[in-house]
């Protein structure tokens, strides 16, 4: 089974145009700003994301390669 990966371009984008700093995503999302960042740098898939991600409703292109 392959895993998925977000995006991270898309949700760079995401990121920056709704809301005023990582770490203000990180916490509503139940992340740790250094975990988003491992995230965002592509160290980590980002697995606990997807599930918040999704559970919110947020954009499935997130996830997309």
């Amino acid at each position: 089974m392959s895993e998925v990966k977000i995006n991270t371009k898309k949700l760079r984008e995401y990121i920056d145009k709704n809301f005023s700093s990582d770490a203000e995503f990180a916490r509503l999302f139940g992340l740790s700003p250094p975990y988003l960042c491992r995230i965002l740098s592509g160290e980590r898939s980002g697995n606990k994301l997807i599930i918040q991600l999704l559970s919110r409703g947020l954009p499935k292109d997130l996830f997309l390669p």
